[in-house]
């Protein structure tokens, strides 16, 4: 590798620590199509569940505004005024509209359809309740509201037509609830309460905001997994596009070693990664002597020796005219020396168009004590090929 080569790799740029993993390239594609594959889900989500519980909301409000107009033709101010006790539950007035509220509940399906008012001390009462009296959570009139409705109730009583817009959980379940207040004389009397259950509808919701985000979550996953395997396969050295691959040799070029280099940096594994630094000795004398096209046949018979010496899996690079760099995972010191020594042994039987291949060999392995990253291994498998090159060919010292 030549000392331009090495000047450029040795630039402050490279020379910061690349340890967080975020600075993978790979990895960055990856988590960039993951937030768009989330950001796509979270709109479609909130997009469907507010259009669908809008239309829940509202279709529940509609049954709540018939069933009481219905309600309110049959009611009398005497079903409001002349009740506050128990003892009223035998008046004609407590039976007729109870039978009418019953009659009612049972034909419509509502939970709880009930009289209330304010009695003449403040508290919230109930008047007259559509459930059967047999009915655990029947009420008699003056009965006290639960403390869950008290504020919905006493908007009403003032006036105001509660229909909220979302399902209330309450210590007997979700309902929708409503309230419908009663006039008289230009004064509120009364109100209707109106409790349809919301059981089955707050199950889906919540089944929609817990399961609605799992399935979003394993989406970005497959996504990430998906874009991570194709940059994989996209940047493989099969892929020769003119950006990453070395026309004349069919390896990876410089630009392709300078990203690869930096992922495997910032990998947390970079500790198992060996480099291979590879020369070849006179090739000027070979292009002088013989022509370019020899030199171009030397370059590439060099290539196929390395891509064949190599171990499986190895990455191996041109980085320049002559150079070229092995990048591979778990080798001992003693492979590392075998394979150079394999690397020369095959070099010196092998020679393209008659002129004979030469190569100088360094390598190194990424040690915790001198690197700080890939980088650093480099630089020391460079500068032992250097070394050697003072040597005739591949000799060893």
């Amino acid at each position: 590798m030549d000392r331009a080569a090495v000047s450029h790799i040795n630039s402050p740029m490279r020379e910061k620590p690349l340890r967080n993993i975020s600075k993978r390239v790979d990895i960055q594609a990856s988590v960039l199509t993951a937030v768009i594959v989330a950001f796509a889900l979270s709109c479609l989500y909130f997009f469907s569940y507010y259009l669908t519980y809008e239309d829940m909301i509202h279709s529940l409000k509609d049954r709540c505004s018939s069933l009481f107009h219905y309600v309110e033709s049959g009611l009398t101010a005497d079903s409001f005024t002349k009740l506050s006790a128990a003892e009223d539950a035998d008046s004609p007035s407590y039976l007729s509209t109870q039978k009418m509220l019953s009659r009612t509940r049972a034909t419509t399906g509502v939970r709880y359809l009930y009289t209330a008012k304010r009695d003449g001390e403040g508290r919230l009462i109930y008047l007259v309740d559509g459930l059967p009296a047999d009915t655990p959570d029947f009420r008699n009139p003056g009965d006290t509201i639960e403390e869950e409705n008290v504020q919905e109730l006493s908007r009403a009583l003032d006036g105001e037509t509660v229909l909220p817009n979302r399902i209330k959980n309450t210590s007997w379940g979700p309902i929708f609830l409503s309230y419908f207040p009663i006039w008289q004389d230009g004064e509120v009397i009364g109100a209707v309460g109106i409790e349809f259950d919301a059981q089955h509808q707050y199950n889906t919701f919540q089944k929609l905001r817990i399961g609605t985000p799992l399935i979003a979550a394993a989406a970005c996953l497959t996504a990430f997994i998906i874009s991570f395997k194709l940059f994989k396969r996209i940047s493989n050295p099969g892929y020769r596009d003119l950006a990453n691959s070395d026309y004349l040799t069919g390896l990876k070029n410089r630009n392709a070693f300078e990203v690869d280099i930096c992922n495997y940096a910032a990998s947390r594994e970079q500790c198992r990664y060996s480099v291979l630094s590879a020369d070849l000795n006179g090739l000027k004398r070979i292009n002088d002597t013989f022509g370019h096209q020899a030199g171009d046949g030397v370059i590439r018979q060099a290539a196929a020796v390395l891509r064949e010496t190599l171990p499986e899996k190895s990455m191996l690079y041109r980085v320049g005219g002559d150079e070229f760099v092995g990048v591979m995972r778990d080798q001992t010191p003693e492979q590392l020396q075998a394979l150079s020594e394999t690397i020369c042994e095959n070099v010196s039987k092998a020679a393209a168009e008659g002129v004979p291949l030469s190569l100088s060999v360094g390598y190194a392995r990424f040690d915790t004590v001198q690197d700080r990253n890939l980088l650093d291994t480099c630089r020391r498998a460079d500068a032992q090929m250097y070394a050697y090159k003072k040597s005739a060919g591949c000799a060893r010292p």
